[in-house]
This record gives C-alpha cells, sequence and structure tokens, in this order.
C-alpha cells in the first residue's frame, strides 16, 4: 500500500479520535499529529497518554 494512501484514508480514522483524546486529557492537541508517523507515531502517543497526568473527572 502506498503510504500517500495511509495518510488520505486510515489517518484520519485515527488522528480524529486521538485528537479528542488529548482535548479531553488538557494536553495539546497538536501531539495528536504523531501518530501519523508510520511505526513510532502510534508508540509515541501512546507512551505520552499513559505516562501523562489525565484531570479526574467531576463526581456526580
Amino acid at each position: 500500500m502506498h503510504p500517500i494512501y495511509y495518510l488520505v484514508f486510515i489517518g484520519p480514522v485515527v488522528l480524529i479520535p486521538m485528537w479528542r483524546i488529548y482535548a479531553r486529557t488538557g494536553l495539546p492537541r497538536v501531539l495528536s499529529l504523531l501518530v501519523l508517523i508510520p511505526i513510532a507515531g502510534p508508540l509515541f502517543t501512546g507512551c505520552i497518554l499513559a505516562f501523562a497526568r489525565w484531570p479526574k473527572e467531576p463526581s456526580p
């Protein structure tokens, strides 16, 4: 598969949820663009989310 297909078709399917996750955690949303880097990108974004402080949800 050609890399341009990855960016055009698969990229938005992965990028949009990552953008929203970064917005909810309070981290810069631009970091979600790292997921578009082949092989290492998802690893980096996963590590950033795993070790970042997440805001606590408000109690009901």
